[in-house]
């Protein structure tokens, strides 16, 4: 029994660690970033991106990126929730948009 033991314990050991090594290898290089910087990093501005950005957010596709732009030529996009007067575009998929966008002020003329 305690045989069996010191051989899960090891297995254990042999292929958790190099995952956990692994892991910290690669947050140590964003660590020198603050938190903030790093979230905006990540962020796609509804009021500045491309179609080419709108289609990498999740549930967005060509039909409802154009619907974006086009909402947009109309009138800027002052709160991120106003993603949701698009049409298919609801609180579900706004729930999941919610990390990945940012809504720039509107510059003033």
């Amino acid at each position: 029994m305690y045989k069996l033991r010191a051989v899960l314990v090891v297995l254990f050991i042999v292929l958790v660690t190099p995952s956990l090594a692994n892991a910290q290898e690669g947050s140590s290089a964003k660590d020198d970033d603050p938190p903030a910087a790093q979230e905006e990093r990540a962020r796609i501005d509804l009021n500045e991106a491309t179609y080419e950005e709108l289609l990498t957010l999740p549930g967005i596709g060509p039909s409802k990126a154009r619907a974006i732009l086009a909402y947009r030529e109309r009138r800027r996009f002052h709160h991120p929730y106003a993603i949701t007067r698009i049409k298919g575009i609801g609180r579900s998929t706004y729930a999941r948009l919610r990390p990945l966008i940012t809504v720039t002020a509107p510059k003033k003329r």
